[in-house]
């Protein structure tokens, strides 16, 4: 594989947020990193994050969120199951989970299609970490994904996600569409 970076945009229909993201591929690794305003609460928010995952996106090894003006989450995954936080405390709540929903950024979705095997007409229900955003809560959650076409289109509760060839995330419907194809990205 050659390494590659891309810039990738999402903006969600229900309250106009916006997201940019520059995703690094490479045979070590993915890291993303991006900027989130979002439109929900009083004065909505903005998040600027940091995220990698191994290179087939079998597990996020880092999460590093910050919300401007606010705190800052950071954890870190040993690939098996374990989690540790910025500090380097064991966060046994969450011991045995490998999928994440991020809240703010569909990063771990597309780690969490990309990992499972699937079959059409399955569903799967799945522990997942979840991140609410602008809260920066996190709790573990069993959430059900049903397969409807292998590698493209999924339904989580009663949104339909599509991704794109690479299977990267094109629509999540009320919650984010891409609004500009991925293109390579500039230093």
């Amino acid at each position: 594989m050659t390494d590659r970076s891309l810039a990738i945009r999402w903006q969600s229909p229900a309250d106009g947020g916006l997201e940019h993201c520059v995703l690094k591929i490479a045979d070590t690794g993915i890291t993303a990193e991006g900027v989130v305003i979002g439109g929900r609460g009083e004065q909505g928010y903005g998040l600027r994050y940091r995220v990698t995952a191994d290179a087939d996106w079998a597990a996020l090894r880092s999460i590093h969120l910050t919300l401007l003006g606010g705190p800052t989450l950071a954890l870190r995954h040993d690939g098996f199951g374990e989690w540790t936080d910025g500090a380097g405390a064991k966060r046994k709540e969450f011991a045995g989970l490998l999928d994440v929903d991020l809240g703010a950024t569909p990063l771990g979705l597309i780690a969490t299609l990309k990992r499972q095997t699937w079959k059409t007409g399955r569903t799967q229900e799945i522990d997942t970490l979840v991140l609410a955003v602008p809260e920066m809560t996190l709790e573990r959650r069993r959430v059900a994904y049903l397969c409807l076409e292998p590698g493209r289109h999924y339904r989580v509760g009663e949104a339909d996600i599509r991704l794109d060839p690479d299977g990267l995330l094109a629509a999540w419907a009320g919650r984010l569409d891409r609004i500009a194809d991925p293109a390579e990205a500039t230093a």
